[in-house]
């Protein structure tokens, strides 16, 4: 959900990205962003601005949230299943299928700035305490 509750915000099956307004019924859901690739996660910025997305091609994307266009691409060479911005918004962590830990700082969108190999482990989620 956004951080006023007022939307929430969802990838699907179709890959498409949408918003959806739960005080509407039978709300179809805004598409906001439609790609060609499989959308493995999703994750939106603590202010709503914007959204990261990791897609089947290795390929990860930060998002206008409002208007759905690209606004960076975030390198990374192995595939991320969960993404999550820190509670400042001013980072990206990703949990990747080598059992790597990544994050991107927002200032700086093409930079790892740091991967910790845990050996045969599969991240497939997380969440990040703000007491850090």
């Amino acid at each position: 959900m956004t951080p006023n509750d007022a939307h929430i915000i969802s990838a699907s099956y179709d890959n498409s990205i949408r918003a959806w307004c739960p005080s509407l019924k039978n709300d179809k859901g805004k598409v906001l962003h439609k790609t060609k690739e499989r959308i493995s996660c999703l994750a939106v910025s603590p202010t709503a601005d914007v959204m990261a997305i990791s897609l089947s091609n290795l390929r990860n994307e930060l998002l206008d949230t409002n208007t759905g266009d690209l606004i960076a691409i975030l390198e990374r060479p192995t595939n991320v299943w969960t993404l999550q911005f820190s509670p400042d918004g001013q980072r990206i962590y990703g949990g990747c299928s080598n059992g790597s830990i990544c994050y991107w700082d927002v200032s700086d969108l093409l930079l790892i700035k740091e991967k910790k190999s845990v050996p045969y482990l599969e991240i497939k989620g997380g969440r990040i305490r703000s007491e850090g």
